[in-house]
């Protein structure tokens, strides 16, 4: 082993002793004992370092600079400032939770002496720590997702402060919980205090249906297989780790899309109102209503483009779709489209050859194969997915209707 690389061995092990009599014992904790507990000639830690006290200093400024070593090299692939900021306090509040040890020695046995801010754990190790946050406000800044006229050196205060302040608490047993399970509700705080304009403040499920309907725009915009966790949290304009608060995992999210917007389509689908009978010439209530189905359910393509891709795409062209909880939602949609077909048989208004499973085949195969045509492959003005929805519904109503109960439409 060359020298230098022993010499560099000797100093780790010493440290390490050092952290973990003096988390417990603080400046009482002796160079002996230290030494002892190391392996090493007491005469040995004084090759390394000038006194108890540089030695104490020095745990916590080498313990600083490993882990933003290991930080930066995190940071390395992660484009959005906002994005940026949030693993970087992340890492922090989780690191503190794990090195209890250090954190002890730093809260209250360096940062109390005015000694330590001249050392050289904080002019090397401590500062960089304030460059990096500074280094991301600046570039969220210049990218004008963070408030122009941001103060940086005060903001990084106060972010550092928030973050210490947890870490304190925590330890003096005013708070219970790690400081990770904070994260979310800090970044909360964090955005509000940084986004170009005054952040109004979210409930927790605000938060998700941000997210949800961000999920909805870029799987949309950008197709769900050649998007990411990070643009659906970017447009979303929340933390990384918010989407992962809500939802496991890109598929996960991708399914509660599904619910929501099965929900919204089930809220819009009140069967007891008037229907639009009046623009295909219907005046069969059972007619009315189901046009007002058919009617509600294509016109997602004109009221959420963005939902309707997702759904064709990712839904039905997706085996895993069918064996969802988003799939049991369509399913009911679809069930009370056949019980107005069978109502429609009993009273003569609906032809009793219908096979009710194929017409749904063949509503739901429209409308993915339309969806397609208007969203994907021609970009379709919106008057003319309105036309078409108004033709497509005609035409379904006309497969399906007695020969008694036929309108020109």
């Amino acid at each position: 082993m060359a020298r230098k690389e022993k010499s560099d061995k000797r100093r780790k092990q010493i440290l390490r002793s050092a952290e973990s009599i003096m988390s417990i014992k603080g400046v009482d904790a002796t160079i002996s004992e230290i030494a002892s507990n190391a392996g090493v000639p007491s005469s040995n830690i004084y090759h390394y370092f000038k006194n108890k006290e540089d030695l104490m200093f020095s745990v916590v400024g080498d313990n600083i600079g490993d882990s933003l070593n290991e930080l930066e090299e995190d940071l390395k692939g992660i484009r959005e400032p906002m994005s940026q900021l949030g693993k970087f306090i992340w890492y922090l509040l989780n690191r503190a939770d794990k090195e209890t040890d250090v954190t002890q020695i730093s809260l209250f046995q360096c940062r109390s002496k005015f000694s330590f801010w001249k050392h050289e754990a904080f002019e090397v190790h401590i500062r960089r720590y304030f460059e990096i946050i500074h280094r991301i406000l600046e570039k969220g800044v210049s990218r004008g997702e963070f408030d122009e006229g941001l103060h940086i050196r005060v903001i990084r205060s106060m972010i550092g402060g928030s973050w210490g302040m947890g870490n304190l608490r925590l330890n003096i047993g005013e708070s219970a919980t790690p400081l990770v399970d904070d994260f979310d509700d800090l970044m909360d705080l964090i955005e509000a205090l940084i986004s170009p304009t005054p952040a109004l403040p979210h409930k927790k499920q605000d938060k998700e249906k941000r997210i949800l309907e961000a999920a909805e725009k870029v799987f949309g915009l950008k197709g769900y297989d050649d998007s990411t966790i990070q643009d659906v949290v970017k447009e979303a304009k929340v933390a990384d780790s918010s989407a992962y608060w809500y939802f496991k995992n890109k598929e996960e999210l991708l399914n509660s899309c599904f619910i929501k917007g099965f929900q919204r389509m089930d809220d819009s689908f009140d069967l007891s109102g008037p229907g639009g009978g009046e623009q295909s010439g219907q005046d069969n209530p059972l007619l009315i209503k189901l046009e007002k189905v058919l009617t509600n359910f294509y016109t997602i393509a004109v009221k959420q483009p963005d939902f309707s891709k997702i759904l064709v795409l990712n839904g039905v062209y997706s085996r895993d779709f069918y064996k969802s909880k988003a799939y049991n939602l369509l399913r009911k949609l679809f069930d009370r489209m056949a019980g107005s077909l069978e109502e429609g048989k009993s009273n003569g208004s609906i032809r009793k050859e219908v096979n009710s499973r194929l017409f749904q085949n063949m509503v739901l195969g429209t409308f993915s194969q339309s969806v397609i045509r208007w969203h994907i492959v021609e970009n379709a003005s919106w008057h003319q997915v309105q036309y078409d929805v108004k033709k497509i519904v005609s035409y379904l109503l006309k497969m399906v209707r007695s020969p008694g109960d036929k309108k020109e439409s």
